[in-house]
């Protein structure tokens, strides 16, 4: 049995350590501020999954920081940026 929640670690610079929980069925997600759990702003909509489905990604860029979701399930994928989770169009070229 899979879990339900994923917890991931990262640091963006060394005062800036970032955790990221999410709910591996439904997609959803929340930052932690030193405090408290804040929910990650969704600007569209994602399935809902009785099992495990999703997944983050975490990668290092020039511009800092890059985190992906991904839903395991039918490939769909979404890029976190200052608007929220933004969901990342398919190429078919």
């Amino acid at each position: 049995m899979s879990n339900r929640f994923d917890i991931y670690t990262f640091q963006e610079t060394a005062q800036n350590p970032i955790t990221i929980k999410l709910d591996t069925y439904s997609g959803d997600s929340w930052a932690f501020n030193g405090i408290a759990w804040k929910s990650l702003k969704e600007t569209g909509k994602k399935n809902n999954y009785d099992f495990a489905s999703y997944k983050l990604s975490v990668t290092d860029s020039k511009n800092g920081v890059v985190i992906f979701r991904f839903s395991q399930q039918n490939g769909s994928a979404w890029i976190y940026t200052d608007h929220g989770w933004e969901f990342v169009e398919t190429s078919t070229e």
